[in-house]
């Protein structure tokens, strides 16, 4: 049975819920929809959800905690920011953040960590301490990967034996203030970052890469 909670709110006061696999066990933490025009992501995460309840979640030793949609005001506006102009994968504290120009499509808040939905992760991380994170977002074509952050080469390269996608430790342009860096280069929770193809629809998506998922989850090494 999952437990659901609401950590938050968004800008425009949408609730952020997520939904606990409670074990005794170190939390594993997942979220979706960080960014509003990635609505795949916010599926895959819905579908686990939903694949949690049933008699697999039952079976499960694990501590699973899922953010479906971190930014509910960008899914609605269909937007890749929340509803302050802001791209909450640029507003974290990281030692690389930057502002950069409000009209930037990577614009990172007026200040580090300024958005409400960015909070939510930082108290959910504070409170939880998970023992490993995934993000789930989408890319263009041709790019999708599993792009992971600090010690988490190994977890990459179990999911891409599911998904068969690319594993890369860099996406290749700068991510100041992103959450892959403020959790796993410096704070060395391992971190991954599952990008899915934005060309495809969100269930081919959730069924190419549910099996990658859970052996995220059920992994037995860091």
């Amino acid at each position: 049975m999952l437990r659901t909670h609401v950590l938050g709110t968004s800008v425009r006061g949408r609730p952020i819920r997520a939904y606990e696999l409670d074990n005794p066990a170190p939390v594993i933490l997942i979220i979706g929809c960080v960014h509003g025009d990635e609505p795949q992501s916010a599926f895959a995460a819905e579908a686990l959800v939903e694949l949690l309840q049933t008699s697999v979640g039952e079976m499960m030793d694990e501590h699973v905690f899922v953010v479906t949609c971190l930014n509910p005001d960008g899914l609605e506006l269909a937007t890749r920011k929340n509803a302050n102009g802001v791209d909450l994968n640029r507003n974290f504290p990281t030692a690389n953040w930057r502002r950069g120009d409000p009209q930037d499509m990577f614009y990172g808040g007026s200040m580090a960590g300024s958005e409400p939905e960015t909070q939510v992760v930082l108290d959910l991380i504070r409170r939880q301490q998970p023992r490993r994170i995934l993000v789930i977002h989408c890319i263009e074509p041709t790019r999708h990967c599993v792009n992971y952050d600090g010690p988490a080469q190994s977890l990459a390269e179990l999911m891409a034996k599911s998904n068969g996608y690319p594993v890369v430790a860099d996406i290749g342009h700068p991510t100041p203030g992103s959450l892959g860096t403020w959790i796993g280069y410096e704070r060395k929770i391992p971190t991954v970052t599952l990008e899915l193809p934005e060309n495809l629809d969100a269930e081919t998506c959730w069924q190419t890469n549910r099996n990658a998922i859970m052996d995220f989850i059920q992994a037995e090494f860091e």
